[in-house]
C-alpha cells in the first residue's frame, strides 16, 4: 500500500507537471522528443503485483489507491499488471474499467474466467494445453477473448493436443496485433 501511495504523492505530479505541455500524454512527449532531442527521456513505469486478490484481504484501501493510478497512470506512462490465482469478485467496477488489456490462463471455475474476461470460455481450455490462455483487447470493436499459446517451462511437458506452433518475426509496433488488425485497424491498449 505505500508504494502504491508513494506513486500517487510523488510520481504521478512530477509525471503530469512533465508531460503538461504536451496535453499530458507520455506519446505526445516521446514524439516532440523526436525533433527536440535535448528533452530527457522519460521512462514508463510498470508497477506489477502477484496474488492481488491477497493484497486486497489485506490492505482493502488499497482498490482505491489503484483505481486512481489506473485511471491517471496510463496516459502518464504508468501501467499496471495484476495477477492472481482467482479474484473471488473483488475487482471493482471503477478498476474494471480502466484495465484495457485482460489475460487469462486456463481457469478451473466459469465464474472466475468471467470475472476477467466477461465470459466464461477460459474454463473450457483443456488441462492438457498447458499454457494455452485467452485474451480480451477491452478497446477492441468486438470485445471478443481470443485464444493464445505461451511458453509453458514447466513439468511435465505438455503432452499431446497441443498443435504445430508458427514463430513469426514481428516489429514491436505489431507485437500483440492479430495479422487482420495489423493490416488494418488499430487495438489501441497502453
Amino acid at each position: 500500500d505505500r508504494d502504491v501511495t508513494g506513486v500517487q504523492t510523488c510520481a504521478l505530479p512530477i509525471c503530469e507537471s512533465i508531460l503538461a505541455p504536451y496535453g499530458g500524454e507520455i506519446d505526445h512527449y516521446w514524439r516532440a522528443r523526436q525533433s527536440k532531442p535535448d528533452l530527457p527521456p522519460l521512462p514508463r513505469l510498470v508497477m506489477i503485483f502477484d496474488e492481488f486478490a491477497r493484497v486486497l484481504d489485506t490492505a482493502p484501501g488499497f482498490l482505491k489507491e489503484l483505481v486512481n493510478v489506473a485511471g491517471k497512470g496510463r496516459s502518464l506512462g504508468m501501467h499496471l499488471v495484476l495477477a492472481t490465482q482467482s479474484l473471488q469478485g473483488k475487482l471493482s467496477p471503477e478498476l474494471k474499467n480502466n484495465i484495457s488489456l485482460r489475460i487469462s490462463l486456463r481457469q478451473n471455475e466459469p465464474a472466475d474466467s468471467t470475472e476477467v474476461l466477461g465470459a466464461p470460455d477460459a474454463a473450457t481450455i483443456p488441462g492438457t494445453l498447458r499454457g494455452r490462455g485467452m485474451i480480451l483487447c477491452t478497446t477492441d470493436e468486438s470485445r471478443t477473448p481470443r485464444l493464445f499459446q505461451s511458453g509453458y517451462l514447466g513439468d511435465p511437458p505438455p503432452g499431446g493436443g497441443a498443435g504445430h506452433t508458427a514463430v513469426r518475426a514481428l516489429t514491436w509496433t505489431d507485437l500483440g496485433r492479430s495479422e487482420e488488425r495489423r493490416v488494418g485497424k488499430e487495438c489501441r491498449s497502453r
